[in-house]
């Protein structure tokens, strides 16, 4: 039996700073910055895919795992410097904002990793914002990168990479997990972020490894290959 999370709004923990009121405000600026991605974006899709990109552009993985604020959305908005829980509270965070349903997922025990699940057309799909961070995946700071491989993602695909990916969170979480954007999605074959802009779609194909790469508009972010 699914029984629905109880609902939870992020809230930045501010207890050790000298200027409580202006560590407020800081993070009240960043997350007004953040959302200032997706406006004029109605869609709910292409909402998750900007903040999504915005996150893995301005965060970088921290270099050390218990500085301050790390595991906190207010690490991630304010200082870009988050571990995987900062970077699922801060998108946990954002989508509050604009009442998308998105909640925590974690890992089995041995993984020591959380990630989101985000409700999409009433389906349920997996998104972990830190593993498509290029910094972290590449352990080198990769500005201008943004993956998509772990971006709305079926139970299915999530746990595709095997003993050293995604594994042991509870399927019964969310009342219904989805399938629809697993491929045939112009997201699934860039590493790099998707603009959306007067209705159009901006992109750069293929991976971060190529030494050239071309500029593609497109008036969807649906392809003809899924």
């Amino acid at each position: 039996t699914w029984h629905s999370a109880p609902e939870m709004h992020v809230t930045p923990q501010y207890a050790a700073f000298d200027n409580l009121e202006q560590a407020k405000k800081d993070f009240a600026a960043e997350t007004e910055l953040a959302l200032k991605s997706i406006e004029g974006i109605s869609d709910p899709l292409e909402q998750v895919l900007t903040l999504h990109d915005y996150l893995t552009l301005h965060c970088a993985y921290a270099n050390d795992t218990n500085a301050a604020y790390v595991h906190s959305a207010y690490g991630a908005l304010v200082n870009g410097n988050p571990v995987c829980q900062g970077y699922a509270l801060a998108f946990k965070h954002l989508l509050n904002q604009i009442n998308i349903n998105c909640i925590l997922v974690n890992g089995a025990e041995a993984m020591n990793h959380v990630w989101n699940a985000v409700e999409l057309n009433g389906a349920w799909y997996h998104i972990d914002v830190t593993w498509d961070d290029p910094k972290f995946k590449n352990h080198g700071d990769m500005e201008g990168y943004s993956g998509h491989e772990y971006f709305l993602c079926s139970n299915t695909k999530m746990s595709s990479e095997g003993a050293d990916g995604h594994y042991g969170w509870d399927e019964s979480l969310v009342p219904n997990w989805g399938t629809m954007y697993d491929s045939g999605w112009l997201f699934n074959d860039t590493e790099f972020p998707v603009h959306c802009r007067g209705g159009k779609y901006y992109y750069i194909g293929g991976s971060a490894g190529y030494s050239q790469h071309t500029i593609y508009e497109t008036n969807t972010l649906h392809t003809t290959s899924g």
